[in-house]
C-alpha cells in the first residue's frame, strides 16, 4: 500500500515538472509592442501586406489591413482599411484561446465618431501569431511580429 502511494505521488510529481517545464512564457503586454506584418501567406496582394504598430501608451496605427475582419461590419468587404484607436492585452481569456489582443478601433462617420471593439487571438508556439477571423476558424488573417527594424534607439 506504501509502495502504491508512494509511486502515484512520484507520477504525480513528474506530471506537475512536465507541465510547468513545457508551458510557454507566458506573455505580457510589453511583449506586443512593435511592429506586427500580415503574414504573407494570408496576404493576397502584390504589393506590401497590412502591418498593426503597437504603441507602449496603449495606441495602435494600423494600416492596409483587410476590412473583412476589422472593419465596422466584418465579413462583407474585401477592401483593405486604416485605422487607429487603443489596445489592451487580456491575459484572462477563454481556456482554448487564453490571450487576446482587444482593439478599440475609432471610425469617423458624417455623424461624428464611432467607437467599435475587435479581438485578435494569439497563438504561442515556435513564433507568437496574432490573428483574427470571420466564420469559422479556417477563414483567418495573422500577423507576425516584424524583426526586420531594430528597436534600439540611435545615439
Amino acid at each position: 500500500m506504501l509502495k502504491k502511494k508512494m509511486l502515484s505521488m512520484a507520477t504525480l510529481g513528474i506530471c506537475v515538472l512536465c507541465f510547468v517545464a513545457c508551458n510557454p512564457k507566458k506573455p505580457t503586454a510589453e511583449d506586443f509592442v512593435g511592429s506586427w506584418i500580415e503574414d504573407g501567406k494570408d496576404c493576397q496582394r502584390t504589393s506590401s501586406c497590412g502591418s498593426i504598430q503597437f504603441s507602449e501608451d496603449g495606441h495602435f496605427i494600423a494600416t492596409d489591413i483587410p476590412e473583412k475582419y476589422f472593419g465596422y461590419v466584418r465579413g462583407y468587404s474585401n477592401s483593405l482599411m486604416d485605422g487607429s484607436g487603443t489596445w489592451e492585452f487580456d491575459s484572462g481569456g477563454q481556456p482554448l484561446e487564453p490571450y487576446t489582443i482587444d482593439l478599440f478601433f475609432e471610425a469617423s462617420t458624417e455623424n461624428g465618431s464611432v467607437w467599435y471593439h475587435r479581438t485578435m487571438y494569439v497563438s504561442l508556439g515556435k513564433e507568437v501569431i496574432l490573428y483574427s477571423w470571420v466564420g469559422d476558424e479556417s477563414e483567418r488573417v495573422s500577423f507576425k511580429k516584424d524583426t526586420s527594424t531594430s528597436q534600439t534607439p540611435a545615439p
